[in-house]
C-alpha cells in the first residue's frame, strides 16, 4: 500500500534493529555473526548460475512489448 511503512525484515532482525552507525569493530563483528545466524541458503550461487537463471527467465516469460 502506498503511504504506509511496511517492514522489510522480520521483527527483531539484526538488520532492522541496528539502524545507527557502528561504534566499534566488536559491534560490527557481532552484527555479522547475527546476520550469519539468520536462516538462508547454504551458499551463495556462483555468478554464472545466477546469470543463467536471469537469462532463462527472459526466454520464458511474456513477450517484450
Amino acid at each position: 500500500m502506498v503511504g504506509q511503512d511496511v517492514p522489510l525484515e522480520p521483527e527483531g532482525s539484526a538488520l532492522k534493529r541496528n539502524q545507527r552507525p557502528f561504534e566499534s569493530e566488536e559491534e560490527l563483528d557481532a552484527f555479522f555473526r547475527e546476520c550469519d545466524a539468520i536462516a538462508g541458503p547454504d551458499r551463495e550461487p556462483a555468478w554464472g548460475e545466477h546469470l543463467a537463471v536471469i537469462n532463462e527467465s527472459r526466454t520464458c516469460g511474456s513477450p517484450r512489448t
